[in-house]
């Protein structure tokens, strides 16, 4: 069972390390695609499967995630069926996509002032 599913596309990778290496240092349990699947697996069964065995996802949002969201429209769903809590960070100052808006408009949001991620990790801990 994991904490936090963290759910990201690979141009926002280094937001995504952050994001895990601080709610590891938070004492959270997480799910990292990077450090939990390995190989030989279905991509996508795996991915749900950590969804499923989550109480909340995290969802690095940013105009990346709009052009690339094969994958997160499926791990939100998974969310939403489950049910669990998404909390986004906004990334950037960019709208979702007319499939990402559809299943996101009434979740909580982190909107990165591009400043200090730090602030937003902060504000990320104190939600979870």
């Amino acid at each position: 069972m994991y904490d936090v599913f963290i759910s990201y596309v690979t141009p926002n990778l280094e937001k995504a390390d952050d994001v895990n290496d601080r709610l590891k240092a938070e004492g959270f349990n997480t799910f990292f695609d990077r450090k939990n699947m390995y190989g030989g697996g279905d991509f996508g069964e795996s991915l749900i499967k950590g969804v499923k065995q989550s109480r909340a996802l995290v969802f690095l949002h940013s105009r990346y995630a709009n052009e690339h969201d094969d994958n997160i429209i499926g791990e939100i769903q998974a969310a939403k069926d489950k049910p669990i809590p998404i909390i986004v960070i906004k990334l950037d100052g960019a709208p979702y996509n007319d499939k990402l808006a559809y299943r996101l408009n009434t979740e909580h949001f982190i909107k990165f002032n591009g400043t200090s991620f730090e602030s937003c990790l902060d504000e990320l801990v104190e939600t979870l």
